[in-house]
């Protein structure tokens, strides 16, 4: 983040989302491995990078929290066809997620019981001053094969 930027705290992920317009700017074009056409909607992809901390000695609930991953929030990602990956570090965790295109990804967020699932994570993950989750946005650095821009 360049240093004249103002560090900015958000309410949920779906705020975050809405707030910053330019991570948006993800979307790739799959270079599908097969012979046969693709349609549009299989050959766009969304997709973001986010990185969080987890609070000292977190881990193994919030683990378990996405092993028991709440069904309302695993339908809504498999209806969006949202895919998620959560990377760990020590105490810091990337997520990688795609979707098929940034409408997907926004609609996989609008589950109401988010409010209720990021309140329970920011007992795990470190907060602002106002008790919620600090996430940063991961500027791209380096995309190859499906995730090269057209």
């Amino acid at each position: 983040m360049p240093k004249n930027r103002e560090k900015k705290h958000f309410t949920s992920f779906f705020e975050y989302l809405l707030i910053n317009p330019h991570i948006y700017q993800s979307i790739r074009v799959v270079r599908a491995k097969s012979t046969q056409p693709l349609t549009i909607k299989e050959t766009i992809m969304y997709s973001i990078g986010l990185a969080m901390r987890l609070r000292p000695n977190a881990y193994a609930e919030y683990k378990q929290a996405h092993d028991d991953l709440w069904p309302a929030i695993a339908d809504s990602m498999t209806d969006n066809e949202v895919s998620m990956a959560i990377y760990r570090l020590d105490e810091h965790l990337v997520i990688h997620a795609v979707a098929p295109t940034e409408e997907d990804w926004l609609k996989s967020r609008q589950v109401p019981i988010l409010e209720e699932w990021y309140a329970y994570m920011a007992q795990l993950l470190e907060t602002d001053d106002e008790g919620q989750i600090i996430f940063a946005e991961l500027p791209e650095a380096f995309a190859f094969g499906m995730f090269e821009e057209a």
